[in-house]
C-alpha cells in the first residue's frame, strides 16, 4: 500500500491514505530520511503498520548551513512564502527560500501579511516589487 507521510519522527511517522484515513506507522529501518510530504511503500506486519521504503520525490525543498544540508519536506506542489510589512520585512530569508523554490522548480505565492496595521505599506510593496506583481484583496 502506498501512504502520504503527514508528520514524522525519528522512529515513527503520521501517514495517510484515502481508504484507511491517519494511521501510525514505524520506519522499517533505523536510517530512513522521512519528511512530511513523503510518498512510502507501507506493509502489515502482525497488526502494526510498516514504512518499507520511500517512493520517488517530485522535489525536496532544504535547508543549507555551513556544509550542511536538511531535508525539510518533498513532493511540495506549493510554497506559500508569509511576510510583513517593513521594517520587519526579512528579505535574506525571502530570497533563500525563492532561490531554494526555484532551484526544485517548485512554485511560490508571497504573502504580505499585516497590511491593516501598518503606515509602510507603500514602501513595502515597492520593495517587494521586486519580487514580481503583488495584489492586494480586499
Amino acid at each position: 500500500m502506498q501512504a502520504l507521510v503527514i508528520s514524522t519522527t525519528r522512529r515513527y511517522a503520521e501517514i495517510a491514505t484515502p481508504e484507511h484515513g491517519i494511521m501510525l506507522a514505524k520506519h522499517a529501518v533505523g536510517n530512513l530520511d522521512l519528511v512530511v510530504g513523503d510518498l512510502v511503500s507501507v506493509s502489515v506486519h502482525q497488526g502494526e503498520y510498516i514504512i518499507d521504503s520511500i517512493l520517488k520525490r517530485e522535489n525536496e525543498f532544504k535547508r543549507s548551513f555551513e556544509n550542511r544540508t536538511k531535508l525539510l519536506s518533498s513532493n511540495l506542489s506549493l510554497l506559500i512564502v508569509l511576510t510583513q510589512p517593513l521594517p520587519h520585512t526579512n528579505l535574506s530569508f525571502i530570497d533563500r527560500v525563492l532561490c531554494q523554490a526555484t532551484t526544485e522548480n517548485i512554485p511560490v505565492c508571497l504573502i504580505l501579511n499585516k497590511c491593516d496595521i501598518t503606515d509602510s505599506l507603500p514602501q513595502t510593496i515597492e520593495l517587494l516589487s521586486y519580487y514580481g506583481p503583488i495584489g492586494e484583496e480586499r
